[in-house]
């Protein structure tokens, strides 16, 4: 709980707009990709990049893709950090399939496309935490 609170407090710590320090702290994260053009999200924001995207490409995915193959391995702390990986993907998902809904309800134009892969990633991860807590 206190990583998912840190990682919150980092985008909204970055979503103020100073210019001067945003390619530090992308340095301190760690490497993102380089698209060549801002996204939406980075403009609708008035920022140089998206803090969401930079801190998922720099830490969650990353993280989680390591341990998802400490898994394959069937390394010991894979499988314990597995479910920890997991709940992050849950809780990550579970905003972002509100988020239309909210959209609409503010008579904004919801991304309705993200619901169908999101929904499935989010759905199959509260598949496997019941799973794990049904084997307990």
């Amino acid at each position: 709980m206190l990583t998912f609170t840190a990682y919150n407090y980092a985008i909204y710590t970055m979503s103020i707009h100073v210019a001067p320090l945003f390619l530090a702290w992308v340095a301190v994260l760690g490497l993102t990709f380089w698209s060549g053009r801002i996204s939406k999200g980075a403009l609708d924001l008035a920022l140089p990049s998206n803090p969401v995207h930079v801190l998922d490409l720099a830490i969650v995915l990353p993280a989680v893709m390591g341990v998802g193959r400490l898994v394959m391995l069937l390394r010991p702390t894979g499988l314990m950090l597995a479910p920890a990986a997991v709940v992050v993907l849950v809780m990550t998902g579970l905003p972002i399939l509100v988020t239309p809904f909210v959209t609409a309800a503010r008579r904004g134009e919801p991304a309705w496309a993200v619901m169908g892969p999101v929904g499935v990633i989010t759905a199959v991860g509260v598949g496997v935490l019941v799973a794990l807590l049904r084997r307990r």
